[in-house]
């Protein structure tokens, strides 16, 4: 996918890849010298060729960050504008319905309207039973216990909780298996805000972010 990407781009294009997903993570593309969806716009461009440009390169190219289908796996979630008059579309990335925690990508467009870059974390392979085993009261239960026991004391509750799928080494860039987990947002209102996730099938603990300091 790579090489073809480079040849696309009459080799303008640059490559970081993920340790923790083995799957690209920034995409910088040649302006100018690009062919295809990465070419410079017609001038008066309307902002719906942009998303039309964007889905198409993720479409064409995106088995290099391990997107198999970009209508299944992508939801448009947000369209911003920065000073430099450039224009960044935001894609939160599902499995089967479902959000996958830090799953994101952006495409990144110069004030000439040109794709300039694609980049984000995306999870790929993704293959667990999206129906879960253990309740989100159960959930609830285990991650309120971890949190009192951890801090050595009591009368914390459950500010909220979500199913989604976890990629257990993401965020220490290490790879890791992928969880259907439930999100569980444990605190008092105050100083303590831990998210605690939770395999959603063996309800054992995976992995713990805590919110404030």
């Amino acid at each position: 996918g790579i090489a073809r990407l480079d040849a696309e781009t009459n080799g303008g294009a640059k490559v970081s890849v993920d340790k923790a997903t083995g799957g690209a993570r920034f995409v910088q593309l040649g302006t100018r010298r690009a062919r295809g969806p990465a070419a410079p716009a017609r001038a008066g461009v309307q902002q719906g060729s942009r998303r039309e440009r964007s889905r198409e390169f993720l479409g064409r190219r995106g088995s290099i960050f391990g997107i198999r289908s970009v209508a299944a796996e992508l939801e448009e979630v947000r369209v911003d504008t920065d000073r430099e008059r450039g224009t960044h579309i935001t894609y939160r990335q599902r499995y089967r319905g479902l959000p996958v925690f830090a799953g994101e990508l952006k495409s990144h467009f110069n004030s000439a309207d040109e794709l300039t870059a694609v980049s984000g974390t995306f999870v790929p392979e993704i293959n667990v039973n999206p129906t879960p085993t253990r309740s989100a009261d159960e959930a609830s239960g285990i991650a309120v216990r971890k949190v009192e026991a951890d801090l050595g004391r009591s009368g914390l509750s459950v500010r909220g909780s979500e199913l989604l799928v976890f990629r257990a080494g993401l965020a220490q860039g290490v790879a890791g298996p992928n969880h259907l987990a439930w999100k569980v947002e444990v605190g008092d209102g105050l100083g303590v805000r831990e998210f605690v996730f939770i395999d959603a099938h063996t309800g054992k603990f995976i992995d713990q972010i805590t919110g404030i300091y």
